[in-house]
Protein backbone atom coordinates (compact mmCIF):
# COMPACT_ATOMS: atom_id res chain seq x y z
CA UNK A 1 0.00 0.00 0.00
CA UNK A 2 1.50 3.38 -0.92
CA UNK A 3 2.41 5.80 1.91
CA UNK A 4 -0.22 8.33 0.76
CA UNK A 5 -2.98 5.78 1.27
CA UNK A 6 -1.63 4.57 4.61
CA UNK A 7 -1.24 8.08 6.00
CA UNK A 8 -4.69 9.12 4.81
CA UNK A 9 -6.27 6.67 7.28
CA UNK A 10 -7.72 8.64 10.21
CA UNK A 11 -5.98 6.42 12.75
CA UNK A 12 -2.56 7.22 11.26
CA UNK A 13 -3.05 10.70 9.79
CA UNK A 14 -1.77 12.51 12.89
CA UNK A 15 1.03 10.10 13.76
CA UNK A 16 4.67 11.23 13.83
CA UNK A 17 5.34 8.95 10.85
CA UNK A 18 2.62 10.67 8.80
CA UNK A 19 3.98 14.10 9.67
CA UNK A 20 7.47 13.15 8.48
CA UNK A 21 6.18 10.86 5.69
CA UNK A 22 8.36 7.98 6.91
CA UNK A 23 7.25 4.45 6.29
CA UNK A 24 9.10 1.14 6.10
CA UNK A 25 7.51 -1.37 3.77
CA UNK A 26 8.14 -5.10 3.96
CA UNK A 27 5.98 -7.99 2.74
CA UNK A 28 3.65 -9.21 5.49
CA UNK A 29 4.54 -12.88 5.23
CA UNK A 30 8.24 -12.01 5.27
CA UNK A 31 7.76 -10.47 8.71
CA UNK A 32 5.08 -12.75 10.08
CA UNK A 33 5.71 -16.09 8.38
CA UNK A 34 8.04 -17.31 11.17
CA UNK A 35 9.78 -19.65 8.76
CA UNK A 36 13.42 -19.96 7.72
CA UNK A 37 13.50 -16.29 6.63
CA UNK A 38 12.66 -14.93 10.10
CA UNK A 39 16.24 -14.01 10.97
CA UNK A 40 16.65 -12.17 7.67
CA UNK A 41 13.34 -10.35 8.16
CA UNK A 42 14.35 -9.22 11.66
CA UNK A 43 17.75 -8.06 10.36
CA UNK A 44 16.18 -6.17 7.43
CA UNK A 45 13.67 -4.44 9.71
CA UNK A 46 16.38 -3.47 12.21
CA UNK A 47 18.57 -2.14 9.39
CA UNK A 48 15.67 -0.06 8.05
CA UNK A 49 14.84 1.33 11.51
CA UNK A 50 18.46 2.06 12.42
CA UNK A 51 20.42 2.74 9.20
CA UNK A 52 23.22 4.39 11.20
CA UNK A 53 23.91 1.09 12.99
CA UNK A 54 25.52 -0.51 9.90
CA UNK A 55 24.04 -3.91 10.68
CA UNK A 56 25.84 -6.48 8.54
CA UNK A 57 23.92 -8.61 6.09
CA UNK A 58 23.27 -12.22 7.01
CA UNK A 59 24.67 -14.95 4.77
CA UNK A 60 22.43 -15.70 1.82
CA UNK A 61 20.52 -18.93 1.78
CA UNK A 62 18.64 -20.62 -1.05
CA UNK A 63 15.31 -19.68 0.55
CA UNK A 64 16.20 -16.00 0.96
CA UNK A 65 17.51 -15.14 -2.52
CA UNK A 66 14.51 -13.67 -4.33
CA UNK A 67 11.67 -14.10 -1.86
CA UNK A 68 12.64 -11.35 0.57
CA UNK A 69 13.11 -8.65 -2.03
CA UNK A 70 16.33 -7.59 -0.36
CA UNK A 71 16.65 -5.02 2.37
CA UNK A 72 13.73 -2.93 3.52
CA UNK A 73 13.47 0.51 2.06
CA UNK A 74 12.25 3.56 3.95
CA UNK A 75 9.71 5.39 1.84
Amino acid sequence: MPPEKVFSMPSLANSPAAKTRNMIGLPGLYLLGFGPRTAHAARDLAAALYPEANIPALPGRSWTAAASGGEAKAK
